[in-house]
């Protein structure tokens, strides 16, 4: 869920390169996302072969190719193989080009999720590292305090990105799913009350609290409660402006992801090309077109509906049979989990440190 900590498995579904394997697979795969079309698509085919075929049917089932030029319907099919030889190139490119498109707009959100991931953990370790201790190597109160309510904010401020993101997260941003974020510890009645007041509209919440953990880092460094220089400060607000960058990318990309011409061209393309297949190839295939459409259904259609689903990436549409959605429960997993790493790591140091001198810090 949005605030576990379990184990996480990875976002993307994984696979084992064997081949043997990989032929057994059924979930996730294009026969799960086109076997309904398969079968209707051959179904339609066997009974025009049933209907045109009348009593040449038998020949059909022969290993030769019947001769079927005498045939009127046969005779006009033939003449449209010059332009179905063309439609075919066409739709290969356009359908081959649409999917690589697809997947580097799907890999482009997992890279946006994973740069988030990575910036929130950035600046816990470079707070963790420049935090004051005391003389037994331990943090300060203020430094423990300033550590724990960082990550708390960094939690706060990944679940409110994906839950206006994820569909499925959206109840998280009504008063009720605001509530139990309360009750779960990823903010305190005072946070609450300043994400309400602050009038933000859900989709730009964790905005809200990004600000929130640029003003710790900034009010720490004033308090005395760490050490570090104006170099390293801004070091620490160009990692919040480039994490502000990322979330806001997400969206970004959510809504520019591919203009709807396009894939509604793509999508008349191969429906066109599945449609006009078996009456082309009838004339000089009988009916070994019915399990040829089959084939090809399965593979242009799997290519589109590959590619639909790249398009996809958080599963908010609803796209039929689709197992490769970036999993937001697992980032929110990792993030959790990823959020106390450092600084519990670093509680116990292997080395001696110098302790807070307040001071050294004057001078």
């Amino acid at each position: 869920g949005a605030v576990g900590r379990g184990p996480p498995h990875p976002p993307p579904r994984q696979y084992k390169p064997m081949a043997w394997w990989l032929w057994r697979q059924w979930d996730g795969t294009v026969l799960k996302k086109t076997y309904v079309s398969m079968l209707y698509i051959v179904l339609v085919y066997f009974g025009l072969t049933l209907l045109v075929a009348g009593p040449k049917l038998p020949a059909f089932f022969t290993l030769s190719v019947p001769s079927l030029a005498p045939h009127l319907i046969t005779a006009r099919l033939e003449q449209m193989m010059t332009f179905w030889q063309q439609h075919a190139t066409i739709t290969t490119f356009i359908v081959t080009f649409f999917l690589s498109k697809a997947y580097e707009y799907w890999r482009a959100q997992l890279k946006l999720a994973r740069g988030v991931q990575g910036r929130l953990q950035e600046l816990n370790m470079l707070l963790t590292a420049h935090c004051l201790r005391t003389s037994d190597g331990d943090f300060t109160a203020e430094s423990r305090q300033l550590l724990e309510e960082t990550a708390r904010n960094a939690r706060l401020a990944h679940t409110l990105l994906w839950a206006s993101i994820d569909d499925s997260l959206a109840p998280l941003h009504t008063p009720r799913g605001l509530r139990r974020l309360l009750e779960r510890g990823l903010m305190t009645e005072r946070e609450y009350a300043a994400l309400l007041g602050s009038g933000a509209p859900p989709t730009r919440r964790h905005d809200v609290v990004l600000s929130w953990l640029l003003a710790r880092a900034v009010d720490a460094r004033a308090r005395n409660t760490v050490e570090f220089g104006a170099g390293t400060e801004s070091v620490l607000v160009s990692g919040v402006c480039e994490l502000r960058r990322s979330m806001a990318s997400v969206a970004e990309e959510l809504v520019s992801r591919m203009p709807m011409a396009y894939v509604h061209l793509v999508h008349l393309l191969v429906d066109s090309f599945l449609v006009s297949t078996p009456f082309v190839l009838y004339p000089r295939c009988g009916v070994m077109m019915v399990p040829a459409a089959g084939l090809l259904a399965l593979f242009f259609r799997g290519l589109l509906e590959l590619s639909k689903s790249f398009l996809d990436p958080f599963g908010n549409e609803g796209s039929d049979g689709q197992e490769e959605f970036i999993r937001t429960d697992t980032l929110l997993a990792e993030c959790n989990s990823a959020s106390t790493r450092w600084w519990r790591g670093a509680e116990r140091l292997p080395f001696d440190t110098l302790p807070f001198d307040a001071e050294r810090l004057r001078q």
